[in-house]
This record gives structure tokens, C-alpha cells and sequence, in this order.
């Protein structure tokens, strides 16, 4: 290639080198401009969101160089406490779940196996019968089982657990659940402990607690105190009096009695040896009476009137003089005293006058007992009455010969009397309330 084929070529390649920028000067001269003045303008923007991104990025990555430390912290505290209030929710839940289930198992029914033992010669033996109604009634009974005393089974039992009375009742099973009133444990079983006589010692054999009651009367003491009150009594508490004998104490058997038990006041009552199983009994009978050698209780605490056979008199057998003062209206009724002396202490007033101050006897009285304010009373016979004579220091006075004198005025507020040294007329204040 020559130097002007080839300086042609090189004006060939300039002209085509510069035909776009003549094509773009001739597009602006027609006008056609658009295309290139979009693609500044999305040029600008791109580049200003570019700018823009770029300044929102340095400020989040500022921020989140400042704060996210912070955010961290909150974050852990906060899945901290949901996760303390989810344990707490389950445990609360659990506890619930856990009181249900022990109040269900509270509510259930134990489930226990019944064996009574039983005596059936002893008709008149303690009945176990509504102790079995109860136990029935609150308790899931899966078995039960009644067995003769003379059985072969009931004597293994009677054996094994110590049983000491029969009828006897053996409870087994959930025993704790269960847990009736008036039973002992015994290894793994309830036993129940609360016979009350007769019942049959299983030691012996015998059915113990039936007691044989004697009465010995004074025949010439008709004003004396009735020992039936006490059988009667006895009866009542569920002591099992099974035969009562009345004997006279001038008949052969009645000195007899009297002089074995040296008794010294009539009626006597005697309870045989079976009384030592009433603890209703063995509780008070030390205050009350004696226990002889051969077992007999002797009652001796007998309340007046009573006989003594060693004087042949009546004791208890109370008389009441009650001093009045006629001329004084506002003084307290002097007759008070007669319910106060026969309600409250039982005394026997065998005889009741009212003498006036102004008459002899009531002269001769308040000499003889120095009294000195009316009205007033003196009983005669009646300190064998042990609960008025421990009283009635803080009421009056006891003479030498057993007369008994109401001197204590003060004591008995809201009364009024004659005071006999001054003659005045005197008034105790009301009681409070």
C-alpha cells in the first residue's frame, strides 16, 4: 500500500471517526435532543440516590454504632421476662394442676377392708353396730367380714393385733386416709378402742361390766335421802346396772353389810367389783366413797338427811327461825332466804317460823347470838350440809352449838335493814349491772 492509499484510508477512518459527532450536532440542530438530555437527568438522579443511600447508610451504621449495645440489652431483658413469665406460667399451672389432683384425691373415699369379732352369747355386750354405719358411710368399703369370737379366724386376729375387748373391729387398707375417730393404730391396721362395758375380756374370757347394785335402807329414817336416785343416775350414763337389791339395815344381811363396810351412814350403796370398768366411775369414786378389798365400791358421801346408826339419829334435818323488824317497811323480805337455803343448797326445813325483834324469842335470840341488824336468820341442824358450810364464812357466822346466822349484810347488795346498835335504818347499795 502506497503513502496515498494510505493517507486515504487515514481520511476514510477520520471522517468516520467524527460522523457521530456530526450526527449528534445535526440531531441538536433538528432538534432530536431528547433521548440524551433523559439520560443526564436519570444520570443525576441515580447519582443523587446514590449520594443520598450512601448518607443514609453512614447514618443507620452511626446509629447503630451508638444505640445497638443499648437495643441488645433491652432486648435480652424483655425475651428475659417473657421467659420468667412462661416458667411462671407453667409452674402456676402445674401448682393448680397439683391442688386439683390433691383435692380430688381428698375428696375420694379411702378404700378400706372391714373385720369385726363378735361375741353372740353376749346380747347385752357394747354394739359396734353404728360405729360400722359411720365408717360405711364415709368410706369406700371393698370388703368386710364378721366373725364369731369362738371362730378359728377370730382368735388368730385376737392374737395377732393384742386384742383385749369384743367386740372388736379391724380396719386395713389406705387406714391413714381414712383416719376414724376412736381407733388406735396397730402395725399397719386401726383397731377401735372405745368399748364401753359390758363387753367380753378376751383374756378371760368373761364379759365384764355388768354391776349388781344394793341399797341398804334405814327403816326408821323417813325424811332420809333416796340412794335409787343415784342407781337412776348411774343408768343414765350407760352404766350397766343389772340386777338392784333393797335390803333393810335391821335385818341380818343389812348389819352384816354394815359392819364388813363400816358404814356410818344410812341408805349405803354398794356396787360390785364391775364398776372398776366405767371410768365414769373410777374418776370421782376416790372423793365419793371407798373401794373395799374385795372389789365392792362403797358410796359414802350420802346427802342429808341421813341416818347414823351410831347415834340412831336423823342428821340434816334443818330448822329455820327468820328474825323480822315489823316496824321497818323498806327492809328486804326476810323469807328470801328459804329459797336461797332449800334451791341452792339442798338443805331438808323440816320447820320455818318468823319471830319478830320485838317479841321474846326474837329478844332471847339476838341476845343469845349477839345480833346486831335485822332481819336476820339462825338455822339449827344443818351443818352437816357440806356446801353451805363451806359458804357461809363469807356470809355469816357458825356458833359453838352448829347455829348457823346470817351477819354479813354487806355482801348482800340492794337489801335494806335495821342496823340494831343505832337503830337507823341502812341501805346497801344496788349491785352493778
Amino acid at each position: 500500500m502506497n503513502i496515498l492509499e494510505h493517507e486515504k484510508k487515514g481520511e476514510i477512518k477520520e471522517e468516520k471517526r467524527e460522523e457521530p459527532q456530526e450526527d449528534h450536532h445535526a440531531n441538536e440542530e433538528s432538534g432530536d435532543a431528547k433521548p440524551q438530555h433523559e439520560r443526564d437527568t436519570r444520570h443525576h438522579i441515580e447519582h443523587q440516590k446514590h449520594a443520598e443511600h450512601k448518607e443514609h447508610t453512614e447514618r443507620r451504621k452511626k446509629h447503630d454504632e451508638t444505640f445497638n449495645p443499648i437495643s441488645l440489652v433491652l432486648l435480652g431483658f424483655l425475651i428475659l421476662i417473657l421467659l420468667f413469665n412462661h416458667l411462671k406460667i407453667i409452674e402456676i399451672n402445674k401448682g393448680i394442676g397439683q391442688k386439683i389432683l390433691e383435692s380430688e384425691e381428698a375428696a375420694r373415699p379411702a378404700r378400706i377392708q372391714l373385720t369385726a369379732i363378735t361375741d353372740s352369747k353376749c346380747s347385752d355386750c357394747y354394739s359396734i353396730g353404728p360405729v360400722l354405719t359411720a365408717l360405711k358411710a364415709a368410706n369406700n368399703v371393698t370388703s368386710e367380714k364378721n366373725l364369731n369370737y369362738e371362730s378359728d379366724d377370730a382368735k388368730k386376729l385376737i392374737k395377732d393385733y393384742g386384742i383385749r375387748k369384743v367386740p372388736a373391729l379391724i380396719v386395713t387398707g389406705e387406714t391413714a386416709k381414712a383416719n376414724p375417730q376412736g381407733f388406735t393404730q396397730q402395725g399397719e391396721a386401726l383397731l377401735f378402742s372405745q368399748q364401753t362395758p359390758p363387753y367380753l375380756d378376751a383374756d378371760s374370757g368373761k364379759v365384764v361390766g355388768r354391776v349388781q347394785a344394793t341399797i341398804i335402807n334405814a327403816t326408821a329414817c323417813t325424811q332420809c335421802s333416796n340412794a335409787g336416785l343415784v342407781i337412776s343416775q348411774l343408768k343414765a350414763s350407760a352404766v350397766a346396772i343389772t340386777k338392784q337389791t333393797l335390803i333393810d339395815s335391821e335385818s341380818e344381811e343389812g348389819r352384816q353389810a354394815m359392819a364388813k363396810y363400816k358404814i356410818q351412814k344410812l341408805p349405803a350403796l354398794l356396787l360390785s367389783e364391775d364398776a372398776k370398768y366405767y371410768e365414769l366411775i373410777t374418776g370421782i369414786w376416790s372423793r365419793i366413797g371407798t373401794v373395799e378389798e374385795d372389789g365392792t365400791h362403797v358410796f359414802r358421801e350420802v346427802s342429808p338427811p341421813y341416818y347414823d346408826p351410831a347415834t340412831n339419829k336423823t342428821e340434816g334435818l334443818a330448822r329455820l327461825t327468820m328474825i323480822n323488824d315489823s316496824s321497818c317497811k323498806e327492809c328486804y323480805d326476810v323469807t328470801t332466804h328459804v329459797g336461797i337455803l332449800e334451791g341452792g343448797f339442798g338443805v331438808e326445813l323440816v320447820s320455818k317460823k318468823t319471830v319478830d325483834v320485838s317479841s321474846a324469842e326474837g329478844k332471847a335470840l339476838i341476845a343469845k347470838y349477839s345480833i346486831t341488824a335485822v332481819p336476820t336468820i339462825v338455822v339449827e341442824e344443818a351443818t352437816v350440809y357440806e356446801g353451805l358450810k363451806n359458804v357461809w364464812p363469807n356470809v355469816g357466822t357458825i356458833e359453838k352449838d352448829g347455829a348457823i346466822i346470817f351477819r354479813n349484810f354487806g355482801n348482800w347488795k340492794g337489801n335494806t335493814y335495821r342496823n340494831l346498835t343505832t337503830g337507823k335504818i341502812e341501805a346497801n347499795p344496788a349491785a352493778e349491772g
